[in-house]
């Protein structure tokens, strides 16, 4: 009976082929998927942000035209403030005059919205944009506790 080996390297040595150049050992692979990884996450958080800070600029000009559209209509918005919910999906937030939201022309400024919202999706950037009423009643400091931490410079 064959005496049991203990050492792996009395029972295996490298073969010369895997001495040569092209060949690379299990340390050296694992070594280059971490480093790979480690590139990796580097470069798509560089990516992301910038995404973020593309879509972050789309949605000022996104404002802006829906802002035009609603002057056009003779509906003059107080402000406009932005949640950002993730890289791709924001929303818009206009404040309007309580008479603003009674004006017979607010439902053709809604349906410019929807299809507006409609056009310029993309499975990379989503906005979503609702009017409110600014009555005497509301509460400033509620817009940053839901998320809109943003407020359009200028109208």
């Amino acid at each position: 009976m064959a005496e049991a080996i203990t050492d792996i390297r009395k029972l295996w040595i490298e073969s010369p082929e895997v001495k040569s150049k092209d060949f690379f050992n299990s340390n050296e692979l694992i070594n280059a998927y971490f480093k790979g990884v480690k590139d990796g996450r580097e470069k798509e958080k560089l990516l992301q942000l910038e995404k973020f800070t593309q879509n972050i600029n789309k949605t000022g000009i996104d404002a802006l035209k829906v802002i035009a559209n609603l002057k056009e209509n003779s509906i003059t918005p107080i402000d406009a403030y932005l949640k950002y919910n993730s890289i791709y999906q924001f929303q818009i937030l206009i404040l309007l005059n309580e008479k603003d939201i009674e004006n017979e022309k607010i439902l053709d400024v809604y349906d410019y919205i929807l299809e507006y919202q409609n056009n310029v999706a993309t499975d990379l950037y989503d906005i979503n944009f609702s009017l409110v009423s600014q009555s005497e009643h509301f509460n400033f400091s509620a817009l940053t506790s839901d998320g809109y931490v943003l407020k359009l410079a200028k109208k």
